[in-house]
């Protein structure tokens, strides 16, 4: 749940974090602060020099790839059309799978309250493709030196993208990630793709970023 453990106060909340040296950063990263509504100011009065990340995929693979992970986690799940396509043919709107593509409005909700200096919005498609662009861009917002290089990466053919290699262990995203995704018409691709266009416009005036999808 997005704020199931709001109520436990703040102080709950800085003993969930690993103890950190004045010279370090600490990170967390959830999905759900993003579209919950109430997260930008709850955030913004924990800390208001926090500085945030959004990392974005194009709308229909992130859709196709929720329902993906969520076939392979639960037994039983409505067919992909079922859930996202309304008894006229349409798009619905109405579908968590639907909305949580449409970026926009969340981004809204924090451009409200942050500048938008302290929100680094990356695209999720190239950190797969090119992950160092990426993790330079990410440096360089959070104002580090810059440590990681192509040394710390290498290519997964089973999950089909880079992990990390360290000293100590090499690693990589779980098993959420990397899974294959379910078959869907081109038809269906179709709609969505016209489906988002307005919504994708609109998120690239807010970002400040095009994101050609």
């Amino acid at each position: 749940e997005e704020t199931a453990h709001y109520d436990e106060g703040l102080e709950w909340y800085r003993q969930q974090m690993p103890y950190s040296y004045e010279d370090q950063i600490t990170l967390e990263k959830s999905p759900q602060y993003f579209r919950d509504e109430f997260s930008p100011h709850r955030i913004y009065e924990f800390n208001p020099k926090t500085k945030l990340i959004l990392i974005v995929r194009e709308p229909v693979t992130r859709l196709i790839s929720q329902y993906s992970n969520q076939k392979k986690l639960r037994a039983e799940i409505e067919p992909f059309e079922d859930l996202v396509i309304d008894s006229n043919g349409k798009v619905n709107n109405e579908s968590s799978y639907i909305r949580h593509g449409v970026y926009w409005t969340s981004l809204e909700h924090y451009l409200e309250v942050f500048p938008r200096d302290q929100i680094l919005v990356v695209n999720g498609d190239e950190l797969i493709q090119n992950p160092l662009v990426v993790i330079e861009e990410v440096e360089t917002f959070l104002k580090i030196s810059p440590l990681i290089t192509t040394e710390n990466l290498y290519f997964d053919e089973a999950k089909g993208f880079y992990c990390m290699r360290s000293d100590v262990i090499n690693g990589c995203l779980g098993s959420k990630k990397g899974n294959k995704h379910e078959q869907v018409k081109p038809e269906l691709i179709s709609l969505f793709r016209k489906f988002y266009a307005p919504h994708n416009k609109h998120f690239y005036k807010l970002s400040g970023i095009d994101f050609k999808w």
